[in-house]
């Protein structure tokens, strides 16, 4: 559960202040909201491997999947900040 609220927190909160001074299109709302959960997955992996907790097979498929999962939630988002300042 922390790391889907981190990984929230690090979407929503840099896309709201931002948004304002770059007004950002819906896609590039999108992009970072693949772009996170792939750096929360890849220094995840970078741990689980470096401490012999996971197999290089698991932490390949792994990266794909985070960002197949998490690029959903992004929808609703891209819809509230970019029409929110329309």
């Amino acid at each position: 559960m922390k790391k889907v609220v981190s990984k929230f927190i690090g979407v929503i909160i840099p896309l709201f202040f931002l948004q304002r001074r770059y007004k950002f299109r819906a896609t590039t709302v999108f992009l970072f909201n693949i772009a996170v959960p792939l750096g929360f997955t890849a220094e995840e992996n970078w741990i689980y491997l470096f401490h012999d907790q996971a197999l290089p097979l698991e932490g390949i498929t792994a990266r794909p999947v985070h960002a197949m999962l998490s690029a959903p939630w992004g929808i609703p988002w891209e819809d509230i900040l970019v029409l929110q300042d329309g």
